[in-house]
């Protein structure tokens, strides 16, 4: 998460040593005790946040986000006495203050992740490390949607450098904005720099509220949506200067005071829901921008009296060193972001992260803050290129200690699938129950391959979401004498790898209508609704057309149930929708109904912690209460007279827990979906089934 925490270069400088100020000019770049001390407060709510105890502590991003664009903006004002601001050598002082700890943190973090997350996630690290090395870490979260708010689990450790990513391209951009509004208005002073900033506040603002009505998660970590954070320390940055009088003085207290409830309080309140940042953010940056507005150096308010004193000081001066290694430590230690690990595992991370923190400060931040003053700015732009193409090439590591893991495993998969195929998955389950390794101890498929073992028609024979047409599909023997036709949306494809070795073994012919996120119902899902009903009408084309085809002897039909639907009396409820349509079709030809199958856990978890625990994947078993969802297709079936409902449970679930390895064969592909090699070893378990039903209907 954020968190450039910048300071002028004379920031570094004792209170002592800088000299009393009536009022604070614009564009000052001393020691600021009330800043320093919204610094500290900002890393701890982001830290609390990351280990699970604040659920709204995100907002110190939004905090530093302020306090590093005073900051920034002050320095620049105050450099720019002649109307020039020096970019060169500003660029200079930010490579030397930010780059040598941040890839100290991606070297670092590479290499231990290399070794000690699973394999699933280190291809995806080497990726990480260099987006963060090149500061593009928060696009290439846009790039993937990831809900910064809602994972957690499998975070990558180099998550939270979307923050230093929107700062240094913020970094690059700002400084010339502030050398054109400067030229352009040298009779003006600061004046022109205040409507400069004001408009990029604006434009940035409304940016925000615009794409957050897209829902999009992106809007979190994008650079546009989050300039006006930046923006408004600027704008406050150069305001005009305030005297000295009594009234002010009065205010400023009040100001320092109330701005720093407002953070903690919004902190307290806040928990990401419904999207952010928006108009909800206005509150905690005005906070944040009260607080840098009243600041004044060698001030005496009860805050900056705090700020001084430790351990507040060494929080805001280690806040930068702080903020990129305690994340990492979480997640290499404690596990994904620390929500998902005990107490004491958490806090020892925590305690870790400070103390790397204090070392990295006092031997990487300050020398090479001070090798950046006394050099040149052509040689520290030399030593920054050179320091990022070693960084770079480290970077690539993880994917390649990775791909040789994985070498290993693909190569023992392949032998088990062609040694014991008869004998692995679901076949391997007896009336006594199952076994996680039914042969040696390799895994089919492999982990990191998972999301890819889909059934061989996933790409051509499926609908999106937004069709309102389902595609019709053909396999098997052509001049079989017998149809089964598959019904359904993607809980439904699963099953096609099964019936692809039961079309070969009984001749038959399979034609498909599937339809993603479109379960075969006359019931609406919200998602659908809200994308205009293309589902709803699409099955009812496919109703019609199953409905009138002669040739199908039997259809077989599964959905996913357990979600949204819309009830509010406009459309059938969803066990009403089911009936509906297995009663059309009853009347053309029998129907099965295959029960919606158990979840894993959540997004690729179980993937990664089987990839994580090879020799004992048991650890990612769940119960069966929790597995198992609720599905109205088992109501719908006792109230429609002749259809066949089959429950697969017993595959995948045995007394009380669902297994997340059945007989070397992993089960789910992700959280709802099987793998297709799975999937093919159910086929002597719906065989029989399909055989009776068709057997009845001769």
């Amino acid at each position: 998460m954020p968190a450039l925490v910048t300071r002028a270069a004379s920031s570094v400088a004792r209170p002592s040593e800088l000299a009393p100020a009536a009022g604070r000019p614009a564009g000052h770049t001393g020691f600021l005790p009330e800043v320093h001390l919204l610094r500290a407060l900002a890393i701890v709510l982001v830290v609390a946040y990351h280990a699970g105890v604040l659920r709204g502590g995100f907002v110190g991003v939004d905090v530093f986000f302020v306090v590093s664009g005073y900051l920034m903006t002050a320095q620049l004002v105050a450099r720019a006495g002649d109307g020039r601001v020096g970019l060169a050598a500003f660029y200079a002082r930010r490579a030397a203050r930010l780059l040598p700890a941040a890839l100290a943190v991606v070297v670092a973090t590479a290499l231990v992740g290399s070794f000690l997350l699973p394999v699933t996630q280190r291809a995806g690290l080497t990726d990480d490390a260099r987006a963060s090395t090149l500061f593009a870490e928060n696009w290439l979260l846009a790039a993937r949607q990831t809900d910064y708010l809602a994972d957690g689990l499998a975070a990558s450790p180099f998550q939270h450098f979307w923050s230093l990513a929107v700062e240094e391209q913020f970094y690059l951009i700002w400084p010339v904005v502030i050398a054109v509004c400067l030229a352009a208005g040298r009779r003006r002073g600061t004046r022109s720099v205040r409507v400069g900033v004001l408009v990029v506040l604006v434009v940035s603002f409304a940016v925000c509220l615009v794409w957050g009505r897209t829902g999009s998660p992106a809007i979190y970590e994008a650079t546009p949506t989050r300039a006006w954070e930046l923006a408004a320390g600027g704008l406050v940055a150069v305001l005009p200067c305030q005297t000295n009088c009594s009234t002010w003085e009065r205010l400023r207290r009040g100001l320092v005071w109330s701005g720093l409830s407002v953070v903690a309080l919004v902190a307290v309140m806040f928990d990401g829901s419904g999207g952010y940042p928006d108009a909800r953010a206005l509150l905690l940056i005005a906070g944040a921008c009260a607080v840098t507005l009243a600041a004044r150096p060698n001030s005496t308010t009860a805050p900056a009296r705090l700020a001084v004193r430790q351990p507040v000081r060494w929080l805001g001066d280690a806040s930068y060193s702080l903020y990129l290694w305690h994340w990492p430590t979480l997640v290499l230690l404690a596990g994904a972001g620390g929500a998902g690990s005990g107490v004491g595992r958490r806090a020892l991370a925590v305690a870790l992260a400070v103390g790397i923190a204090a070392v990295s400060r006092r031997w990487i931040e300050i020398p090479a803050l001070a090798y950046g003053r006394a050099r040149r700015p052509a040689s520290v732009g030399v030593v920054t290129c050179a320091a990022l193409i070693m960084t770079l090439a480290v970077a690539g590591l993880p994917r390649e200690v990775s791909d040789h893991d994985l070498a290993s495993q693909r190569e023992a998969s392949v032998a088990l699938l062609a040694a014991a195929p008869a004998r692995l998955g679901a076949a391997s389950i007896t009336d006594s129950g199952w076994r996680t390794y039914s042969e040696g101890s390799a895994i089919a498929p492999v982990p990191a391959d998972a999301r890819s073992d889909v059934p061989a028609r996933a790409a051509t024979c499926k609908a999106p979401a937004s069709s309102s047409k389902t595609p019709r599909c053909v396999f098997g023997d052509p001049d079989a004498t017998t149809t089964v036709a598959l019904v359904g949306d993607s809980h439904m494809e699963q099953y096609v790898p099964a019936f692809e070795v039961l079309a070969r073994q009984h001749r038959w012919r399979v034609t498909t209508y599937l339809h993603s996120s479109c379960p075969f119902s006359l019931a609406e899902r919200t998602s659908d609704r809200d994308r205009g009903g293309p589902c709803l009408r699409a099955n009812a084309a496919t109703l019609a057309e199953v409905g009138s085809d002669p040739s199908i002897d039997v259809v077989v039909t599964s959905g996913r149930s357990a979600v949204p639907w819309v009830e509010d009396g406009s459309a059938p409820d969803p066990v009403r929708g089911l009936v509906d349509v297995w009663r059309e079709l009853a009347k053309k030809a029998p129907v099965v109904a295959i029960r919606d199958n158990p979840l894993s856990m959540p997004g690729d978890a179980t993937q990664a912690c089987v990839a994580d625990h090879l020799r004992d994947p048991d650890h990612c078993d769940r119960t069966l209460a929790a597995a198992l969802p609720y599905d109205p297709q088992t109501a719908a079936a006792a109230l429609v007279p002749g259809l066949h409902l089959l429950d697969l449970t017993d595959a995948f679930c045995a007394n009380g827990t669902c297994p997340a390895v059945v007989g070397n064969v992993l089960v789910n592909r992700d959280e709802q979906h099987l793998t297709a090699t799975y999937a093919r070893t159910l086929a002597p378990r719906i065989g029989p089934t399909i055989e009776d039903v068709l057997a009845d209907g001769r």
